[in-house]
This record gives C-alpha cells, structure tokens and sequence, in this order.
C-alpha cells in the first residue's frame, strides 16, 4: 500500500514537472497593412471661356472706343495688341489701314480697324477666334451652310479667293475653294459640305 502511495505520487510529480517544462509553440500573427490611396487626381476639363461679338460689344471692347482706353489683354480674350498702320491694295485701288490686331497664344486672332481719331471703327474674327461667336451662334470655323441656310443674305465676289455677304452690321465670308464652282453660293448645293466660314466682320456702320 505504501509501495502504491509513492509510485502515485512519483507519476503526479513527472506530470507537473512537464507541464512547467513544456513549451507552448508561439503563434506568429499576421497583419495584412492595406496601403492608403492617394487621393483619385483627376485633370479639370477647363472649357474655354467664350465670348460674344454683337451691338458694337466684344467682351469689354466697344467701338468707339478710344486705342488709348484699351485694357493690355483680357483673360481669355487676348494676351496683347500691336497697332499697326498697313498699305493695301488691288488692281483698282491703293489704301492705308491702321488695324489693332489682338494676339492669344502668339497669334493674331481678330483685328479692330482704327480711324483717324483713333478709335475702334469694326472687329474682324480671323483664325483661332472660333470660341468668339456673334449673338446668332455663328463663328469662324462654322458649317458655312448652317450660316446660309439660317441667314438668308445676298451673296457677291469682289475679293480674289472669297464671297462674301453682308447684311445689317454683318460681313461673312466664305472661301472660294469650298464653292461647288461657283464664284458666290446661290443656293446650298453651291456650298461643299465641308465649307467653314473664313471670316466674320462687324461694321460700327456697313461701308458703302
């Protein structure tokens, strides 16, 4: 019995001794770090800032309006100016103009024509002045059948390479080479598909 007793006793000692002994396994955690996401960049789609030409008024330009009274650009309208005093002329006739040309970009995109008391006499829209429109919606670069089927004009050729019509303060013009063959358009077949209009001029008073 006593025999029993210690062998109970020594079996009850071996198991504590291992329990202490025993080394539990560490459990390595893991953690997953999601990086942050930068903020999505997106471009802003600036759209360009038009402007209309109509009632003698082109943004802040006004005719009449003195050379010397001019602002030195106008956001979104032109960068600068040059005055400039030009020889003209054709198989009839010689001229001197003075024209303000305004620039963007580098480029001249419409003129204003300066009388001798050096105000602003008319706009001219050349190239590059497309987000200038009229208060009719029509602009350089514009489907030149749109204009003629919206605006009913009379249509004539004096200048070599363009036809040409006006009509209250209004002159449009339309290139030569975007005419089915013929020297002014007479009805919309006279016009190419294709045809833009070259250019829009705005009168103080429609010449004679």
């Amino acid at each position: 019995m006593k025999r029993i007793a210690l062998l109970l006793m020594a079996l009850m000692l071996l198991g504590t001794a291992q329990t202490v002994t025993a080394q539990k396994k560490p459990v390595k955690r893991t953690t997953t770090t999601t990086p942050r996401k930068k903020p999505a960049t997106t471009q802003s789609n600036q759209a360009t800032e038009s402007f209309v030409l109509g009632d003698g008024k082109l943004g802040p330009l006004n005719l009449g309006q003195t050379t010397a009274s001019l602002p030195k650009k106008v956001a979104g309208l032109y960068d600068s100016y040059k005055i400039k005093t030009e020889e003209f002329g054709d198989m009839d006739d010689s001229w001197t103009e003075t024209n303000c040309y305004f620039y963007k970009g580098g480029k001249a995109i419409f003129k204003a024509l300066v009388n001798d008391n050096k105000r602003l006499e008319s706009f001219t829209l050349d190239n590059g002045s497309s987000f200038i429109k009229t208060s009719e919606g029509f602009f350089v670069g514009g489907s030149a059948r749109d204009l003629f089927s919206k605006k009913p004009m009379t249509w004539e050729t004096w200048y070599t390479g363009t036809a040409f019509a006006r009509k209250g303060h209004w002159e449009f013009h339309i290139p030569s080479d975007d005419l089915n063959g013929a020297d002014f358009p007479a009805k919309l077949s006279d016009i190419k598909s294709t045809a833009k209009i070259s250019m829009i001029v705005y009168y103080k008073s429609l010449p004679q």
